[in-house]
């Protein structure tokens, strides 16, 4: 397995439309809201993921096949900029528990601890996911807050589970 920066528009795009076919209540977008976007779109977002000094995404390779990604973006806002999001945190269901989410986070955290500016790194996550729960415990993020039926996934809502860490 290898962590990279730069996969092709088309292998994220397969990842992410499969990432919200598995696990729709995990995120944010809708899987029919995705399928219609535009390629120029995804074109355009993972150059400004890779180009842009405020957001980094890392995806997993296995075999030559991308399996699992998670991002994190900040501003440059004065009273903000010290606080990283992280965001789209994915492993493909056939490749978990072979450690590459934690491999994904690890290699995240290390690249967000680097950048001097950081001091906290926040996430949100579905309620109704706990192994994803665990895994960011593991690397020591704590829940602060809960949000009630934050998402709506026809027919029900779900809560999102607040979560910091500290560098």
């Amino acid at each position: 397995m290898e962590i990279i920066l730069n996969p092709t528009w088309q292998e994220y795009k397969q990842l992410r439309l499969k990432a919200l076919e598995t696990d729709p209540k995990a995120f944010g977008s809708s899987l029919e809201e995705e399928r219609l976007s535009p390629d120029e779109k995804w074109q355009k977002y993972l150059n400004l993921s890779i180009q842009k000094q405020g957001e980094v995404m890392l995806f997993a390779r296995v075999d030559g096949a991308l399996v699992g990604m998670v991002g994190a973006y900040w501003d440059d806002k004065k009273k903000s900029r010290h606080v990283a999001t992280m965001f789209g945190t994915y492993v493909e269901t056939s490749y978990r528990g072979r450690k590459i989410g934690s491999m994904l986070i690890e290699n995240l955290l290390n690249e967000l601890k680097n950048l001097p500016q950081l001091k906290k790194i926040k996430l949100a996550v579905v309620s109704s996911e706990p192994a994803a729960i665990r895994l960011y415990e593991k690397f020591g993020f704590e829940r602060v807050g809960i949000e009630k039926k934050e998402l709506f996934d026809d027919p029900e809502y779900s809560d999102t589970i607040l979560m910091e860490k500290l560098l």
